[in-house]
């Protein structure tokens, strides 16, 4: 949003540049930065320009400079002494107090110049930071507008300002200022700017300078594609999403690709192939006890099964009774004997040091040694916030405030004393990483001591162990990409995986909602929190519930039987589109022996295979942007990733009717080059080619635009075309070949029931005679060197989300009627998968909509339903019993699924009239009737007149 700010402000800045000393003023010496896209130059110590070499523009900058506020006094950049380095500028100021040195940075492939200052105190043996103001400057040119990218209630993560060529004309490129923290505080008064941040923070000369967070202030081109700055919820219903999405302030995907190669370019960490994670917290691990024979034989299944599905880590926390005990835990939540593999409570009250000799546990010890055996790494589920009782001055803050006691992250004590105890644990065990949850910024320093000791501790352990995998939970996600350059990720969910912990939208499959919302999340952490995708954290699948119907929370075996056999594969395209580089798995199928054998070697290859393509495609993928827009009701969304002329294109329609998919092949989502492509289909009809009606190639600029049944995930590949060498079958998948003057179409397959216009693209202009489709003649047409004809299938249409009657965004009444046949081979459908899935359900868990995948069910679809409306189904005018789904299982408003019916009991190939009393609801609100748990079904058998 524009920001103005209050005349106060406006004195302040102005007063700092009425302060300014005659060197950044008067000093004539000129020195320059240059690299192949920015060229910044300097008089004095102070930035004067900066020019975009591809844009051929210059930002011109007045009496630019930065300070440092002390508790008493402070200190100011100037350029008593000035270095040069291979990339950098360092400006050297001295006083009594001390030395300020002011160090710019352009390094090789950087479209923005970094600002540091680094304090080091002669006069004092220990200080206090009150304030760092390292950016104060005037632009002469006038900018059109400024967008203030606000998190939360922490601060200003990054403002861009934008600017136009012409005088009257549209902006065209922009600025963008950017501190390492996420408490920069931003001053626009006319044409000055003020960048500053409270510290609050106290230093000791011992320790070295004091290293202020680096401003960045980078150029780009506006690229016109632009997105809500704020999307709206994923579960949110609009009667009119177009409107609201029209009227959104906006922000410009090159704005946010600006900022994220900017942070890009700071992480400590470079993958070349993703970090693939089982969570067995989502499995509810902390319910098996390793150390019987029993729990560790169940969680060895956990172990076989990561494994089998392609992790190579998991998240081990199970409880241990051999080494700590739940009562004893001191956290909120209970949880302490889960951390550090069920050593935390004695590393918490020093009983046990890893640094010694003394030997793990046994029970530990085998758990580590299977799980070397499967190529599996244990990750140590750790809460850093604890009440470590190894120095009492950690935890004092807690006797002047009362409540719950843990450290203060601002100790740097502690921060040293962690950092050692990570190293030393992971020298001693061997394991794979650290689950950091629970860190909390509490505690008596300041919220930038606290946030700037969280980074550090984060960055000191990369150092030590640069190999480790680091994951995040609670509470990454509310400090920005700054807090990530160690290359750990934010929290998976946005705050906590449980299915209450987000609303629920209008779906019958866990999976997919978790998937939904997974991507709402995503577009957060890329658009508003500008991660680069290198630290975007996937998450595939759900974590299963913790209590039961009377609200219990269970630490017994409960509820282990729950995968969603119908929904992970929407769930794991959609984190991959979104998160290729984390691949955070939960609720596997292996705590349960049944759904544990269950789950074919077929299913494993798939998932795995899934994991694997994605490291194939991984120099694409790390291009990933959005595209369309955020994840909403009635809305399609998706993402795109491209290097050069070839990419994929990852789409997601959230939504039970059909809908098109639109998009197009342009800069838009990030296609640069080429002239002429092909679309093919990956998923979920694999290798089925997309023809551009009228040609079937598609050329550079065009609009594509899908058909896309409901609840569904589409990935396509876009490839380049240079020539036709040999006929191409368009819209279906089959072979083409030309024998003679006989062009034969073999194997060519479509969706049982439906019609369908092929197209076939020839390699030259030649004469067709004839054509033969699956051996029988057929009409066609021919113009210029594209075929055309159309083919129905045998059998009667019934597919996935098959809708009783279309979505009318005008229905109001308060009574629904229709009519609905079921073909035979739904039921034959139905049956197979109940033989594919040998899996018995107890009463309690057919409780859960996803489950038992073989009931036939009628989804009641109204957005926003809530658990108080009453609603009547009738089938041929007798009553049938109406459900209510929960994503918790059990029911609650905010996890509220909404109503179904099973028909399960229902004949085949026999009409059926439906009649639905509804509430009074806004036009549009009944999005319809369609069944669930239905696969499309797929046929070669043609239908001739």
């Amino acid at each position: 949003m524009s920001k103005l700010i209050s005349p106060s402000l406006a004195l302040c800045s102005l007063f700092l540049f009425a302060a300014l000393p005659a060197d950044c003023r008067d000093e004539p010496i000129i020195n320059t930065l240059k690299n192949d896209k920015i060229i910044a130059t300097f008089q004095g110590s102070s930035l004067t320009t900066l020019h975009d070499i591809a844009l051929d523009k210059t930002i011109e900058f007045a009496a630019e400079r930065g300070n440092i506020e002390f508790t008493k006094g402070g200190m100011s950049t100037g350029a008593k002494k000035i270095e040069k380095g291979e990339y950098s500028l360092t400006f050297i100021n001295e006083n009594r107090e001390g030395r300020l040195r002011t160090v710019f940075e352009l390094k090789p492939g950087w479209r923005f110049i970094s600002k540091q200052m680094f304090v080091t105190r002669t006069d004092v043996e220990e200080f206090h930071v009150e304030k760092v103001n390292p950016f104060v400057a005037a632009i002469p040119v006038h900018a059109a507008y400024t967008h203030v990218l606000d998190r939360d209630t922490q601060g200003t993560w990054a403002v861009f300002q934008r600017f136009a060529s012409e005088r009257k004309g549209e902006p065209d490129y922009g600025l963008f200022y950017v501190v390492q923290n996420p408490l920069m505080k931003w001053t626009n008064y006319y044409r000055h700017r003020m960048i500053q941040y409270e510290a609050d923070m106290d230093w000791k000369t011992e320790w070295g300078e004091f290293a202020c967070d680096p401003l960045c202030i980078g150029t780009f081109p506006l690229n016109g594609t632009l997105f809500p700055a704020s999307p709206i919820s994923e579960s949110t219903y609009l009667a009119d999403p177009e409107k609201a999405v029209k009227w959104a302030k906006k922000v410009d995907i090159a704005e946010i690709l600006a900022l994220q190669d900017c942070v890009r370019a700071f992480l400590m960490v470079k993958p070349e192939k993703s970090q693939k994670i089982n969570v067995g917290w989502c499995e509810n691990d902390y319910q098996i006890d390793v150390s019987t024979v029993e729990g560790r034989t169940e969680y060895k299944r956990i172990i076989d099964r990561s494994a089998e599905m392609g992790c190579d880590y998991i998240l081990y926390a199970p409880c241990n009774n051999d080494v700590s005990v739940q009562k004893e835990s001191t956290d909120a939540w209970g949880w302490e004997n889960l951390l550090w593999l069920g050593m935390g409570q004695k590393i918490r009250k020093g009983e046990w040091d890893p640094a010694t000799t003394e030997p793990l546990a046994p029970s530990i010890q085998e758990m580590l040694d299977y799980a070397a055996k499967k190529e599996i790494k244990l990750v140590a589920y750790v809460y850093p916030t604890l009440g470590f009782l190894q120095d009492p001055q950690w935890t004092a803050w807690t006797e002047r405030v009362g409540g719950y006691q843990g450290v203060d992250m601002g100790e740097r004590s502690f921060q040293d004393w962690f950092v050692k105890k990570l190293v030393d644990f992971q020298k001693k065990t061997g394991i794979g990483g650290y689950a950091f949850d629970h860190w909390y910024l509490n505690g008596g320093t300041s919220k930038y001591a606290k946030w700037n000791g969280m980074r550090r501790v984060l960055e000191e352990l990369r150092k030590q162990l640069p190999d480790i995998l680091i994951d995040g939970r609670q509470t990454h996600q509310y400090y920005g990409p700054w807090t990530c350059l160690s290359g750990i990720y934010p929290h998976p969910f946005g705050m906590d995986e449980q299915p209450a912990s987000f609303a629920a939208a209008a779906d019958l499959h866990t999976d997919r909602l978790s998937a939904n919302h997974t991507r709402a999340m995503n577009w957060m952490f890329s658009m508003q929190a500008f991660c680069p995708i290198e630290v975007v954290p996937g998450f595939i699948g759900h974590q299963t519930q913790r209590s039961d119907g009377e609200r219990v929370m269970r630490r017994d075996k409960f509820h282990t039987r729950d995968w969603d056999y119908l929904g992970w594969r929407y769930s794991l395209i959609s984190s991959i589109a979104t998160a290729p580089f984390n691949h955070v798995v939960n609720m596997i199928p292996a705590r349960d022996m049944k759904e544990f054998k269950a789950f074919s070697k077929k299913e494993q290859k798939e998932f795995a295979g899934w994991l694997e393509w994605s490291d194939r495609e991984l120099d694409i993928l790390r291009n990933v942007r959005p595209i369309i827009g955020a994840p909403m009701i009635d809305q399609i969304d998706g993402t795109a990733a491209f290097r050069g002329e070839e990419g994929f294109v990852f789409l997601f329609n959230p939504n039970y009717q059909q809908m098109d998919a639109k998009f197009n092949l342009d800069h838009s989502i990030g296609l640069e080059e080429g002239d002429q492509f092909i679309i093919k289909e990956i998923y979920p009809q694999k290798d089925r080619l997309i023809g551009k009606p009228g040609s079937g190639v598609w050329t550079k600029g065009d609009t594509v635009m899908l058909p896309m049944e409901g609840v569904r995930a589409m990935v396509l590949e876009v490839m380049p075309l240079s020539r036709i060498t040999q006929p191409l079958l368009f819209n279906l998948t089959g072979k083409a070949k030309l024998r003679g003057s006989t062009l034969l179409i073999s194997d060519l397959t479509g969706e049982v029931g439906t019609e369908a216009e092929i197209q076939v693209a020839m390699a030259q202009k030649i004469e067709i005679q004839s054509v033969k489709i699956n051996g029988k003649k057929s009409k066609f047409s021919y113009k210029g060197s594209l075929l055309t004809a159309k083919v129905r299938f045998e059998g009667e249409e019934f597919g996935h989300a098959q809708p009783v009657s279309e979505y009318d965004p005008e229905f109001e009444l308060r009574q629904f009627k229709g009519e609905f046949s079921i073909p035979k081979r739904i039921f034959s459908q139905l049956k197979a998968r109940k033989k594919a899935w040998p899996v018995d359900y107890t009463e309690d868990d057919l409780i859960a909509p996803w489950l038992a995948p073989w009931r036939l069910l009628l989804f009641i679809n109204i957005a926003d339903a809530a658990t108080d409306m009453e609603l009547a189904l009738r089938i041929n005018g007798d009553p049938i019993e109406i459900k209510q789904g929960n994503n918790a299982i059990y029911m609650g408003e905010k996890t509220f699924m909404g109503f179904y019916v099973d028909l399960s009991h229902l004949k085949a190939d026999t009409k059926y009239k439906v009649e639905v009393d509804l509430p009074e609801l806004s036009p549009g609100q009944f999005h319809g009737l369609y069944f669930e748990n239905i696969e499309t079904e797929f046929t070669e058998s043609l239908f001739f007149e």
